[in-house]
């Protein structure tokens, strides 16, 4: 996941009541001039194909921004950081600019996590208090990065994915040397301990943390739990943003140009395929899930990711 634009959702035939949407990583890139619309194109230069999406028939306002902005490899200084980096200035603007207008929550950021596998610290001895250490040193390395960046809603996302960011395996030789023993790490608890470090650290900062990840990755890869209404995968208050969805988990190749409208549902009525969050939250009734990636690029559409965001539970600053 790199960059996340949103739009505000105005109301029309195609409108999920209550939601916005958007599109994630370093492309497309929106159109037209201030305020800017929900009409995003793709040169080729980022991702595969080139075209235009319109989402929702083009009609609404982009209402925000996410931006890349760093990751353990970075703060670890790591030759080959790019996953950590998916920023583009000009979309950043462009989102504050429709803030200024009333438009939107302005800008946001993901940060690229580690998890206990990838803190260099790392042994058969590690305790809770070095991962709740590692956690909060990203934490904080998330922080300077926003304030940098001058994200302007104050959302940090703790990005977790892949399987060489030692959330399931150590890396052995370090975090940036990307060889993995998934023999000797990591046990639900102290990958919490990671998650908990960051996100208090994050919230003490004045800012408001969050948590990028899938399902799978989440329930099961990760922390084991099925539905996780207990125990180390537990996670009921902190913000989610969720990719995938349920049946589908790997949902590359979807039109984006097909947006969510029955709720977190694609698919009308029917609702083919809907966002499924992680760490027991409830989609209908939590006031923590914020986000859906409904398609990524793979397939028939590589024009970039394409996201649905909930008004009441991320809505403008």
């Amino acid at each position: 996941m790199g960059i996340l634009i949103v739009s505000t959702s105005n109301a029309s035939a195609t409108d999920s009541p209550g939601f916005r949407y958007g599109t994630d990583t370093s492309c497309p890139t929106v159109t037209g001039s201030a305020p800017y619309g929900n009409t995003f194109t793709n040169s080729g230069t980022s991702c595969a194909g080139t075209g235009t999406v319109s989402i929702n028939g083009g009609t609404g306002y982009m209402g925000g921004y996410f931006g890349l902005y760093g990751g353990f490899q970075v703060l670890e200084s790591c030759s080959d950081s790019s996953s950590s980096i998916g920023y583009d200035h000009n979309e950043a603007v462009d989102a504050e600019t429709n803030q200024s207008d009333g438009y939107g929550f302005g800008t946001a950021m993901t940060y690229m996590g580690g998890g206990p596998g990838a803190d260099p610290a790392y042994s058969s001895t590690y305790t809770a208090a070095q991962a709740t250490a590692w956690g909060a040193k990203q934490g904080q390395d998330a922080y300077q990065d926003a304030k940098a960046h001058g994200v302007t809603s104050h959302y940090i996302f703790l990005d977790m994915e892949s399987a060489t960011h030692g959330w399931n395996e150590q890396l052995v030789g370090g975090p940036c040397s990307g060889t993995t023993n998934t023999g000797s790490c990591c046990t639900p608890a102290i990958a919490r301990d990671v998650v908990d470090g960051f996100l208090t650290q994050v919230n003490n900062d004045g800012y408001i943390g969050g948590v990028y990840a899938s399902y799978d990755f989440w329930n099961s890869e990760t922390f084991s739990c099925g539905s996780c209404g207990s125990g180390s995968g537990y996670l009921p208050t902190a913000n989610e943003f969720t990719y995938g969805g349920t049946p589908t988990q790997n949902n590359a190749g979807a039109n984006p140009g097909n947006a969510p409208n029955n709720g977190w549902c694609e698919g009308g009525s029917s609702c083919t395929n809907q966002a499924q969050f992680f760490g027991g939250q409830n989609k209908a009734t939590s006031t923590h899930t914020d986000a859906w990636q409904w398609c990524t690029q793979g397939g028939s559409y590589e024009l970039g990711d394409y996201d649905q965001i909930k008004e009441a539970n991320m809505g403008s600053s």
